[in-house]
């Protein structure tokens, strides 16, 4: 029953040639994950709408020692639903089409890209390990439970980019590169 689930990995051998696929059974969502591409994505997958993913590994021919392990499963659940109101009143925020603007998770903070690789985002939204950026982000559910755009439309953060202020306002930022998406090989800005 749950709305959404996120696999992270262990010790894999991935030949040159081998590969994950991981779909969605709720809405045929699908990644490919390849050694180096698993490992741009520290060994977590996208985020998956539903409660059931197909895993499937695909061996190269005459490859040997093909593994993977799942060592951790991250399930969203829809627990009752959202109040209306917020500190500032009604929640009246309206969908926004620019492509250029994504979510953060797991943090839910709002993302900019100022190219086609660099993210920024407040430094108070501090990315955890396996943060991805999200776009073309469908609206929630009528509860407020967030749903997921397909994996063509979520990146990782590349390692070892972070640069970060926390300490107030107009000294609260976080640029970041991003890796290409695993699926189609581009950059978000792409």
């Amino acid at each position: 029953e749950a709305n959404s689930l996120r696999l992270r990995f262990g010790s894999c051998n991935l030949p040159s040639g081998s590969y994950l696929v991981m779909t969605s059974l709720a809405d045929g969502g699908s990644q490919r994950l390849d050694a180096d591409s698993l490992a741009a994505w520290s060994f977590y997958s996208a985020v998956f709408n539903g409660g059931e993913v197909r895993i499937e590994l695909f061996a190269a021919a005459n490859s040997h020692a093909n593994r993977v392990v799942l060592t951790q499963l991250e399930v969203g659940l829809e627990i009752g639903s959202l109040p209306t109101d917020d500190l500032c009143g009604a929640d009246d925020r309206q969908p926004q089409p620019l492509a250029a603007i994504g979510r953060q998770y797991p943090t839910g903070c709002t993302v900019w890209l100022a190219n086609d690789f660099t993210a920024v985002t407040a430094g108070h939204c501090t990315r955890t390990a396996g943060g991805q950026i999200h776009f073309n982000v469908p609206p929630s559910s009528s509860t407020g439970v967030p749903r997921f755009p397909h994996p063509d439309d979520q990146y990782p953060y590349e390692a070892g980019t972070l640069m970060t202020l926390d300490n107030g306002p107009g000294k609260d930022w976080s640029v970041s590169r991003v890796a290409p998406n695993s699926n189609t090989g581009l950059y978000p800005g792409q």
